[in-house]
């Protein structure tokens, strides 16, 4: 089993090695616009300054303050 892992992951290492280029570069533009969002550079696109928030509230007390880690 541990070494079906080891096999699978060496090869999704050297898979990602291989592309190491092209994934930094999408990552990296990826990073500058989330920076430019947060200066506020797109404040005219409608999801720019849209909050999310889960619609799940639990329970009041111990049990139902540590599932979410509140």
């Amino acid at each position: 089993m541990f070494a079906s892992y080891g096999a699978a992951l060496g090869y999704a290492g050297n898979l990602l090695l291989d592309h190491q280029d092209p994934i930094t570069r999408i990552l990296g533009a990826f990073t500058i616009l989330l920076g430019l969002l947060l200066l506020g550079a797109f404040e005219r696109l409608p999801l720019a300054g849209r909050t999310f928030r889960p619609g799940y509230h639990p329970r009041a007390g111990l049990a139902g303050g540590a599932a979410p880690g509140a």
